[in-house]
């Protein structure tokens, strides 16, 4: 009777004497809905090991084009499923797979969705502020990843449909009111990106850029970095008067964050340079410094000046100190190019959390 009562039990969930335990695929050899569930008990350290060749990436992205984002598009968005994708684009970039940057797209389209025409009126920008402000983060962390790869068709990619999405009606007027001003900020860089990778480009998307900075200028939030790069943009348009007035305009008070302040101070060197006031530059140049003891930079502009009024023996001591300066040498300049990637670890933090609640 023990006995049978222990088969009945057997049976009753499911499990037979004959019956084998499953053995569970190794990471690269799940798909879809598989892959997901390991990455929520596992977390994304997981993807790591589920992408090694490319064949077997994009294996993977196309089962999971055709067998699951779909689906997932039918119903509310969740955060867990929106970091997935966000998680896969970081794992595989390291390794640089052609359509490494694929899984970005395919979370912002996901987030996207529930902005559809169709949609129900809860599910509109306005209608859950947890959710609009989870898109955002989501949004402003994959572009400042990429904006620190310097591939600016990928960023406009990701940028033009939140650009073009992300302006709701004011509560008190009609007149439309930015989300976050961030987004204005971003519109300028994506004219900006082009222009850093092909200075050629500096007339057909300057003025573009130039106009989206102006408009971020008018919002607290963003008006030191907006122009900052409004004067970099005239000065490289060949109009130094006019990036010094830009650079007038700049208040230091407008901003706690010390690389906008280094790069104010070292553009201001730079466009005075430009219309040739040596000492004045140099002065500029000298409270860069002051910012950033460390930085290259605004050596090799009194470098320059100093070359340039002919004091050689200076203008050498200047080169052999910055050739020989010991690691680390800290130049926020260099980080100009890259866009919002200085923010990037704080804002995946606050992503992670977000996703987390």
């Amino acid at each position: 009777m023990r006995l049978l009562a222990v088969a009945l039990a057997i049976t009753a969930v499911g499990v037979t004497a004959s019956a084998r335990p499953q053995v569970q695929q190794t990471p690269d050899k799940m798909m879809g809905e598989e892959l997901y569930a390991a990455y929520l008990a596992s977390g994304p350290s997981i993807l790591s090991k589920a992408f090694p060749t490319n064949q077997r990436y994009e294996d993977f992205r196309n089962n999971f084009r055709d067998r699951v984002f779909d689906g997932w598009g039918h119903t509310a968005p969740v955060f867990s499923r929106a970091m997935f994708m966000f998680d896969v684009s970081l794992a595989v970039q390291p390794r640089g797979y052609l359509y490494w940057a694929d899984f970005f797209q395919l979370g912002q389209t996901y987030l996207r969705k529930r902005l559809e025409p169709l949609k129900p009126v809860t599910a509109r920008i306005g209608a859950d502020p947890k959710m609009d402000a989870f898109e955002l983060q989501w949004n402003k962390t994959a572009i400042a990843f990429l904006a620190g790869r310097r591939q600016p068709d990928l960023v406009d990619t990701l940028a033009r449909p939140l650009i073009a999405g992300r302006i709701i009606p004011a509560p008190s007027a009609g007149a439309p009111a930015l989300v976050d001003p961030w987004i204005a900020l971003l519109a300028g860089f994506v004219e900006e990106g082009y222009v850093i990778e092909d200075p050629k480009r500096i007339g057909a998307k300057g003025p573009d850029a130039i106009a989206a900075y102006e408009k971020a200028a008018t919002f607290e939030f963003t008006r030191a970095e907006a122009t900052v790069r409004i004067a970099r943009l005239l000065l490289d348009s060949k109009r130094p008067s006019e990036a010094l007035a830009a650079l007038d305009k700049f208040d230091e008070a407008w901003t706690t964050e010390g690389v906008v302040i280094y790069w104010a101070r070292l553009l201001r060197g730079k466009t005075l340079a430009a219309l040739d006031r040596p000492d004045e530059a140099t002065r500029a140049y000298e409270s860069a410094l002051e910012v950033v003891p460390s930085a290259q930079s605004p050596r090799i502009g009194i470098m320059a000046i100093e070359a340039k009024r002919g004091r050689a023996s200076t203008a050498e001591a200047i080169s052999k100190d910055v050739r020989t300066a010991l690691d680390p040498v800290n130049d926020p300049w260099w980080i100009y190019a890259h866009g919002s990637i200085r923010f990037f670890p704080q804002w995946e933090k606050a992503l992670r959390e977000m996703a987390a609640k």
